[in-house]
């Protein structure tokens, strides 16, 4: 998983970026930490 730490309303949290599972990757966030489901915004 590759992720960054964060602070939500005080305490800690990691949001996910990206996750492995066995051989299938499933990518949340590009690398400036944007959503990949946020292209509606450009």
């Amino acid at each position: 998983m590759k992720g960054s730490r964060v602070t939500v309303m005080g305490k800690p949290a990691i949001i996910a970026g990206e996750v492995k599972k066995g051989e299938n990757v499933l990518v949340l966030r590009n690398s400036e930490g944007i959503p990949v489901w946020s292209g509606w915004r450009k």
